[in-house]
């Protein structure tokens, strides 16, 4: 898998079992009414050893290539230009990014703590062909089931407006303010 050097950037993937038990220990936690919370993963780990971690649960031998920045922005374009695929350039500098958040409110008021990041995929997912997870997919439309979250802008909303409204509680908005899904 090529990288941009040094894919040390820090992650706090989050399993989606633990996002479920963040919103059922949300509804009876007496701080969370109205609280929006940052919901991190159990632990903090660098981009390379987060994909490394993936590889080994798909089952497979991890191998990373590193690439200098200006090389890596170079082929991707290439890459971009021979697949018709519309992914952003700029995901090569957030390998390097710290995208992180602090853990200790939302761990305060549900009392509770995400798991480490040890993916684990079915063997049938891992070796689908067309699935992001075989390595043959060729645009954004395949998908895995979904094992874990990574982005870290996702919170965990409690506004009233959300529930009085047959919104979810869930939120995944890089702007930082609160949303429901669907949108009211």
């Amino acid at each position: 898998m090529p990288v941009a050097w040094p894919a040390t950037g820090l992650r706090q993937p989050i399993h989606a079992d633990d996002v479920a038990e963040a919103m059922v220990a949300a509804l009876d936690a007496p701080g969370a009414a109205d609280a929006v919370l940052d919901l991190p993963g159990g632990e903090t780990l660098a981009y390379r050893d987060m994909v490394r971690r993936i590889f080994r649960g798909l089952g497979r031998r991890p191998v990373l290539v590193y690439l200098p920045l200006r090389p890596a922005r170079l082929a991707f374009r290439a890459w971009l230009a021979l697949t018709g695929a519309s992914y952003s350039i700029a995901s090569l500098e957030r390998m390097n990014m710290d995208l992180t958040l602090d853990p200790a409110p939302a761990n305060d008021i549900l009392g509770m703590t995400g798991r480490p990041f040890r993916p684990v995929f079915p063997a049938e997912q891992a070796r689908a062909p067309g699935s992001r997870c075989s390595g043959r997919n060729r645009g954004p439309s395949a998908k895995p089931a979904g094992v874990i979250w990574e982005r870290p802008f996702d919170k965990l909303c409690l506004s009233r407006q959300c529930h009085g409204k047959g919104g979810s509680p869930w939120r995944s908005s890089p702007n930082g303010r609160a949303a429901c899904w669907p949108p009211t």
